[in-house]
């Protein structure tokens, strides 16, 4: 995979790709992560997939202006991203806030977006919570996130952003007429669903809201399936944009 690098409106942002004649996968990490985070995954790829790993803003070698990092935010980047390399519409695979992205670009860029892979996705519904314990779990996310992103400022702003916005992904996808397959760890406990419900139930009724949604659950897996079951991850993507 070649490095190269886009110049948004926003700032620049660093991509791999693994240039090839079949279906184009643009892959969009989680909170705190970057293309580094698929690398077990982009080992087991067939050759023939064009491949492409995005930095989200803020994230690995792309830039990190000093803005706001909200989903708006990380969505005007991706957007821009896919006109500027004429790669739409293009399959795209999101990993928990990667997906978040995945399904707002999905919603407010239809044209952007060939199918949708949703990977234990983040904005499964509002959390019942007063607004202490909401501020402990904020903090306690930020902690957990600056361990791979050092950028406090990035970091502190999209965790708000996430969790005090209003990113429910079942809006986002409500009505969507694309492929859409949702994965999820079946040991995963990050998110928990609109009244608390558990994540896996959650995130399976949000593939049954949509029209032909497909659900695959991975068993034995966490929050990072793609990292810790690559294999059998790569044999779904595969099937899926065949």
């Amino acid at each position: 995979m070649h490095d190269a690098y886009v110049e948004t409106g926003l700032g620049r942002l660093h991509f791999k790709e693994h240039d090839a004649a079949g279906p184009c996968v643009l892959f969009v990490h989680g909170l705190a992560a970057s293309t580094l985070s698929f690398k077990r995954l982009v080992a087991e790829l067939p050759d023939a997939m064009h491949v492409i790993l995005l930095d989200m803003l803020g994230h690995g070698l792309s830039d990190a202006p000093r803005i706001e990092y909200s989903l708006d935010a990380q969505l005007r980047a991706v957007h821009e991203f896919i006109a500027q390399r004429g790669i739409a519409p293009c399959y795209v695979f999101g990993h928990s806030y990667g997906a978040l992205v995945a399904a707002s670009l999905a919603h407010e860029h239809a044209t952007d977006v060939k199918g949708l892979v949703l990977e234990d996705p983040a904005g499964l519904g509002e959390r019942d919570m007063d607004s202490a314990a909401l501020d402990a779990y904020e903090e306690r996310l930020v902690r957990a996130a600056l361990e791979l992103n050092p950028r406090e400022y990035v970091v502190r702003s999209m965790v708000h952003s996430a969790v005090r916005g209003p990113n429910e992904i079942a809006r986002m996808l409500h009505g969507i007429s694309l492929p859409v397959m949702v994965i999820w760890g079946s040991d995963d406990r990050e998110f928990v669903g609109s009244g608390d419900a558990p994540g896996i139930d959650y995130a399976r009724r949000l593939s049954e809201g949509i029209n032909g949604g497909r659900f695959e659950l991975i068993q034995g897996a966490g929050h990072v399936p793609h990292f810790t079951h690559a294999r059998e991850i790569c044999r779904l993507l595969a099937g899926f944009v065949a």
